[in-house]
């Protein structure tokens, strides 16, 4: 049954996904026309096809690491399975999310149905947990511009793009740890606030009181699993690092990319272009394509003004091919493999 809900739901979401991806190939073809469609071929030809393979090794290395922290918090919130399956639960998420219409976000319902399918929990439970995983796995991107601005202020310079970066990811980084903190260490606290809204509405409707009581019971497993998953803080610490290695994969990735394409760059702007980028992730179109190409390709004409938009484009269609294709195309199938698991049950 479960099973069910998953397809019917990925059938839902059909149209939409060729119409997605159609306008995302269709950013993809405007940009290389207006860089400049021969500098753009020119750069691709010139790349030195033999390091493409360890900067594809260091792409799919990032997988297992993320995996590794939906794998930790699921164990800490009580969702019981092998490290193997977690992996495959990633994969067929990753692929999710790249088949709706809302980035990075847009899959995370989908997810929660294929826990629910493959274990024991709730979907509630599942929903609050892949949750918590998305936090921390998106937490990397925020210290590290906060460390690279850091050691910029310390040992070079910051120009005006880099401190009106900061003073986003700033605000960022202060509306997510209050809602991370409320979540995980005040437990209730969000949840009891959509209650009372929920419960004064009916109040003065003098409807849904069956809906008020449907949801007090979901947001009720749903802050048990968060009070859970915050009830060590240290191995919330742990996990944090293992999605920090995961993110350090995407550097190595991107400096082997440049120097197959003859540039030999400094760390502090690679680490910068990879980690900026990443905000583009959660752009509305599958998997954020098309704006993540064209987010990478800008900053790299920025960081490096020696290099032109068509070779910047071609570094971030390159770096999208050892990333996230990859990762799609595996999603697929782990996603087919569960489902068929589920089937013969």
């Amino acid at each position: 049954m479960a099973t069910r809900k998953v397809l019917k739901k990925l059938k839902k979401h059909k149209d939409n996904k060729y119409l997605w991806f159609l306008i995302s190939t269709g950013i993809l073809a405007g940009l290389i026309y207006f860089s400049d469609p021969e500098k753009f071929l020119q750069s691709i030809r010139s790349a030195d096809p033999l390091l493409l393979i360890p900067a594809l090794g260091f792409g799919l290395a990032m997988f297992p690491a993320w995996s590794y922290v939906w794998y930790r918090v699921f164990q800490k919130s009580e969702i019981h399975m092998p490290y193997r399956k977690a992996v495959r639960i990633f994969m067929a998420g990753n692929f999710m999310n790249a088949i709706t219409p809302l980035g990075q976000a847009g899959g995370e319902p989908l997810m929660a149905y294929l826990v629910e399918q493959n274990t024991d929990a709730s979907y509630e439970r599942a929903l609050s947990s892949i949750f918590s995983a998305d936090i921390m796995n998106g937490m990397p991107p925020i210290t590290f511009i906060l460390g690279g601005t850091g050691y910029l202020l310390l040992f070079g310079s910051l120009n005006t793009f880099i401190i009106q970066t900061v003073y986003m990811v700033l605000l960022v980084t202060a509306v997510g740890s209050i809602i991370a903190y409320l979540l995980w260490f005040e437990s209730g606290t969000i949840e009891g606030s959509i209650l009372k809204i929920t419960r004064k509405i009916s109040q003065k409707t003098g409807k849904g009181k069956e809906l008020v009581k449907t949801l007090e019971e979901k947001l009720e497993k749903i802050e048990e699993s968060f009070k859970a998953i915050g009830s060590d803080p240290k191995y919330l610490l742990k996990t944090s690092i293992i999605s920090h290695a995961g993110w350090l994969m995407q550097v190595f990735n991107f400096v082997i990319l440049m120097h197959a394409l003859g540039y030999n760059p400094d760390f502090t702007p690679v680490y910068f272009v990879v980690v900026i980028s990443g905000l583009a992730n959660w752009s509305p179109t599958p998997g954020g394509s098309g704006t993540y190409e064209a987010a990478m390709a800008t900053l790299v004409t920025i960081f490096f003004p020696q290099i032109n938009f068509a070779t910047g484009l071609t570094i971030g269609i390159l770096f999208r091919l050892s990333t996230y294709w990859p990762g799609l195309i595996l999603g697929w199938f782990a996603l087919n493999s569960l489902n068929g698991e589920v089937e013969k049950k």
